[in-house]
């Protein structure tokens, strides 16, 4: 893959470079850039598959870049030290992070998931998704849902439930089939709860907006529009049937 490396500090660039020619040979550095605009004349001229792309950069920050290249098709992996807010919306997108100091296994992890998703063309939306979720009102914001085959975006609103399984969660959106993500609950949990999402459960994440019922008995669940029982934890019903 070809890529370009946007970083402020010479010595993250340099860094960076040397561990992706060590560690990830496939990926080939055509061009490095310390400003925004630079990178912008970098990637014109190199139409990169592939851009490493810090997040605070003098004049403006990354998110800016992937704004003006709209149109494009490549993949970014944000390499970036940590910020919360920023982090949160590019979890909504489904795009990739590194945090510094760089994990060689997590380098080579992001730039295997970027290789497999050139192959989807859904960069743009993911893009879209970011961007909606740094500035617009979350209540009306998407999320990005890869599985297997591919990356659904749907409106978080039309999200019923979330059950969790180990290291994948089941999301169950409108009158869809569940869809199986590679992200834990708490993961979706984290990403969720400002949108009206309660952990009523150990495995289970739910919209408080599709809960028809609370039934008393067999221990205690909340009934879905669409029929599911989804159990409430004793220490979970107060709080619940508060927020209900």
């Amino acid at each position: 893959m070809k890529a370009i490396l946007v970083d402020d500090e010479h010595n993250n660039l340099e860094n960076l470079r040397l561990l992706l020619a060590k560690y990830c040979p496939e990926v080939q550095v055509l061009a490095t850039a310390t400003t925004l605009s630079h990178a912008l004349e970098h990637f014109r001229a190199h139409q990169p598959e592939l851009i490493f792309l810090d997040i605070e950069m003098p004049g403006g920050n990354g998110f800016e870049l992937l704004d003006a290249l709209k149109g494009y098709n490549f993949e970014v992996i944000f390499v970036t030290a940590f910020d919360h807010y920023s982090l949160r919306a590019i979890k909504y997108s489904a795009l990739d992070y590194l945090l510094k100091p760089l994990d060689i296994a997590d380098l080579q992890a992001a730039v295997r998931k970027a290789r497999e998703r050139l192959q989807t063309r859904s960069f743009q939306q993911q893009v879209d998704v970011l961007l909606s979720h740094l500035g617009q009102n979350p209540r009306a914001a998407r999320i990005a849902l890869p599985s297997s085959e591919r990356i659904d975006f749907v409106e978080i609103a039309q999200i019923a439930y979330c059950q969790g399984d180990s290291n994948y969660t089941h999301v169950k959106v409108g009158d869809q089939a569940p869809v199986l993500v590679a992200k834990t609950l708490k993961e979706f949990e984290e990403l969720l709860s400002p949108h009206g999402f309660f952990r009523t459960h150990q495995s289970w994440l739910v919209n408080l907006d599709f809960v028809v019922s609370f039934v008393r008995k067999d221990g205690g669940y909340a009934l879905m529009r669409d029929g599911a029982q989804v159990p409430v934890a004793q220490q979970k019903r107060k709080d619940f049937l508060g927020k209900i």
